[in-house]
């Protein structure tokens, strides 16, 4: 596409910035109703754990697999998640805390990681390392926090990491929206770095 044509296969922008407006919008919300959306998030998540179960359970069903034990094994795995799914939707509450602790663990793991990663680094590549290292510390300061304020933060992390989530994604659809519109016009878009 030279400068002076314009991309008529390009979608149009104003969609897309609506769309990044909307999620903009909806996270804002979010954040001040995070204890709703975690329990919407995780019940969300347990109909799909049954969801799942059900489909593989039918597919269990459907299958003419007839090596020994196979079809007893899918069955369980079906069962389980299905089972786990009820567990949610039983006491979504129980379900967020211990969800939030795994979250937490993540972080604590993640930021272990990078700051390994920045310690090995060091000599070579400063900037990057330096990077991973304020990276790691602020995963590690977020699994400590997280976990100090527990159970009491399972109401309200992943909530919060949602909306952070849709806020983020609405921007980037936002700067989509005009880098498309830009190129629709035939004007050019500078490159993204890499």
């Amino acid at each position: 596409m030279t400068a002076s044509t314009p991309d008529s296969t390009l979608p149009d922008w104003r969609v897309t910035l609506a769309f990044g407006l909307l999620l903009i919008v909806l996270g804002t919300v979010g954040l001040y109703l995070s204890v709703f959306v975690t329990l919407a998030s995780v019940l969300l998540f347990g109909g799909f754990l049954i969801a799942g179960g059900v489909l593989h359970g039918i597919e269990v069903f459907r299958k003419q697999d007839r090596r020994k034990g196979t079809r007893l094994e899918n069955l369980l795995i079906a069962l389980i998640y299905i089972g786990m799914g009820l567990l949610i939707a039983y006491d979504p509450v129980a379900a967020s805390a211990g969800l939030t602790l795994m979250i937490a663990g993540l972080f604590a793991a993640m930021g272990a990681i990078r700051l390994t990663h920045a310690w090995q680094r060091r000599n070579e590549a400063r900037g990057e390392a330096a990077w991973h290292a304020v990276s790691g510390i602020i995963e590690l300061a977020l699994a400590l926090i997280i976990t100090l304020h527990w159970p009491i933060s399972g109401l309200w992390v992943i909530g919060l990491l949602v909306s952070v989530e849709m806020i983020m994604n609405g921007w980037l659809l936002v700067f989509a929206a005009f880098a498309i519109r830009k190129a629709a016009r035939g004007e050019s878009v500078p490159a993204a770095a890499g």
